[in-house]
């Protein structure tokens, strides 16, 4: 007996330690006690964002909602230098999200490349469907200038004052957003989307800006450190909000828009944006497509062997047997629980309080086929 029960024990270890590699590979993992830090540029205006820290909004963004529910569209412009070109997720530059989920629109990187996510009343609350993907934009050599304009018709990107692409896939307008979410800058409401690198301006305009325009604001900025003139010769009807960085000192970013009321943005070291929330979302998209059956019957079968396994351990034990169904399946919940926090700061995974409940049933299921196997035997 002693020698089945160690034979048992070890092959359910063994299988926790299977599934520890399955469901967390890649292991690309951005966990909050790593080093944080942003900075003002000495030599210029701007920030250097390095870890996971990021920038969130201290007041109200109802003002953006406001404005892009009523505008003609909108334009995403802003100054950065990526760090380097192998950061993904996509790592966010600039956001209006609440989750990994959950956005207004999101502009991220991808290796070299732009992903655009923008929330229409065509699109899924992700923003995708279509998701935009600019190929082979960034640098991590010298400053970009870049611009996204949409006008509910056409979207365009411009790198430098020069168009660098288009795309019609995207319809709709933004009467579907959500007035609730922050403006993020260099990393998700979660903390766990991380980009780094240096940010020099930030401009949000509820209308699409004209080509002429787009280069009117590359001209405006003086390509020498990108110091900036402020808003002068920039073009400023439609602005909503606009981040100059030239204080060079404090924890906030003032607006420097000039329209009211002011959307003003806060630094945050990596903790303190995760430490805002962690959510893992239950039922996120939940219409029992054939993607959301499959997910299911995974995360089912996937911890049948662990129920099976753990509770064949116990079966040469003297202990009542409902005791140790219920330890079995305690350690099947606690130990999905443990893998759902952590994939929630990976970079390709998301966490859910559903994949938790069918990881559970799954033990549930190896226990009970165990002990049918056990009892009529």
């Amino acid at each position: 007996m002693r020698e089945q029960r160690v034979k048992y024990f070890t092959l359910s270890t063994l299988y926790l330690v299977v599934l520890f590699v399955l469901l967390l590979s890649p292991f690309d993992l951005h966990l909050p006690i790593l080093k944080s830090e942003i900075q003002w540029l000495e030599q210029s205006r701007g920030m250097e964002i390095r870890g996971t820290a990021g920038i969130r909004s201290s007041s109200s963004a109802e003002k953006l909602y406001n404005a892009m529910k009523t505008g003609s569209g909108i334009t995403l412009e802003f100054w950065i230098t990526t760090k380097h070109l192998n950061q993904k997720g996509p790592a966010r530059i600039i956001s209006y999200s609440a989750n990994k989920v959950r956005r207004n629109f999101t502009i991220g990187q991808e290796g070299r490349d732009l992903i655009v996510r923008l929330r229409t009343t065509k699109t899924n609350l992700n923003g995708k469907n279509p998701e935009w993907r600019v190929e082979d934009v960034l640098d991590s050599n010298h400053p970009q200038h870049i611009a996204v304009t949409y006008d509910f018709f056409k979207e365009k990107i411009y790198v430098d004052g020069q168009l660098r692409d288009s795309s019609t896939a995207l319809s709709g307008d933004f009467s579907n957003w959500n007035p609730t979410f922050p403006l993020l800058i260099g990393n998700e409401g979660t903390g766990n989307r991380p980009w780094v690198g240096k940010i020099f301006l930030v401009a949000l305009y509820n209308r699409a800006l004209s080509e002429q325009e787009v280069v009117q604001n590359y001209r405006a900025e003086s390509l020498k450190g990108i110091p900036g003139n402020g808003p002068s010769g920039r073009v400023m009807d439609g602005i909503t909000t606009l981040y100059l960085f030239d204080q060079r000192k404090g924890e906030v970013i003032m607006d420097k828009s000039g329209v009211k009321p002011f959307i003003q943005t806060q630094i945050l070291t990596g903790p303190e944006i995760t430490n805002q929330v962690f959510l893992m979302h239950p039922f996120q998209n939940f219409n029992l497509s054939w993607k959301q059956l499959t997910d299911i019957l995974i995360n089912i079968v996937l911890f049948i062997p662990l129920g099976y396994l753990a509770y064949a351990a116990t079966v040469f034990a003297n202990n009542d047997s409902g005791i140790k169904m219920v330890s079995v399946l305690i350690l099947g919940v606690f130990f999905s629980l443990c893998m759902e926090y952590l994939q929630y700061y990976s970079l390709v995974r998301i966490s859910s309080l559903m994949d938790v409940i069918n990881n559970g049933i799954g033990t549930f299921l190896g226990i009970i086929i165990q002990r049918f196997r056990t009892v009529s035997t």
